[in-house]
């Protein structure tokens, strides 16, 4: 009987300590009011936190360092979200960053389906020097939102780039400036 006891004392101990260290790989964050679960990973020298209920995605950007999607947002049809962080690298080629934001974003605003919300700068990244861009596109049947966040390290620029449908953008916004504030590039 008493081996027993003891045997089910070491099990149930056994469990806590399983428990205790599952709880902890779980990090969580406070995003306004709401507790959220957030999850990491590390690629290609960024590291970026994001909420439990988003997922690693596949981009078809060929400058792509990490894509996200929210999970709720996939199309089971295409299996492609239509909210998501994808965060590029480009080489600046002896190029100012300053240049190729410019570059970038005149060719995107020359199409006349395309509308400017802010171009300018930001300190939002990491409090390093980072050039913003706020923009809609409609090139498809669903009009799209993104903000875009440039920054500029060791010769190449990285670019944070957020995107949802037009009309859930500022219900997204939250989300996105966890990310953004939780990225970190070496």
């Amino acid at each position: 009987m008493k081996k027993s006891v003891l045997i089910i004392g070491v099990v149930i101990v056994v469990l806590l300590i399983v428990v205790a260290i599952g709880l902890s790989n779980h990090e969580k964050s406070k995003t306004n009011t709401n507790e959220t679960e957030v999850q990491t990973v590390s690629q290609n020298g960024v590291f970026i936190k994001f909420p439990y209920d988003w997922t690693v995605a596949r981009s078809v950007s060929n400058d792509s360092v990490i894509a996200i999607t929210d999970l709720k947002s996939v199309n089971e049809s295409s299996s492609m979200g239509s909210v998501n962080v994808n965060i590029e690298r480009r080489p600046l080629d002896g190029e100012a960053m300053e240049d190729l934001f410019n570059d970038t974003y005149s060719t995107i605003l020359s199409n006349t389906t395309n509308e400017v919300i802010s171009l300018g700068n930001s300190t939002v990244f990491s409090g390093e020097n980072a050039l913003e861009a706020d923009y809609l596109t409609d090139t498809d049947s669903e009009p799209k939102q993104h903000r875009a966040i440039w920054v500029e390290k060791k010769g190449q620029v990285y670019v944070i780039l957020c995107t949802a449908p037009a009309n859930e953008f500022s219900n997204q916004e939250k989300y996105f400036n966890f990310i953004i504030s939780h990225t970190r590039i070496n």
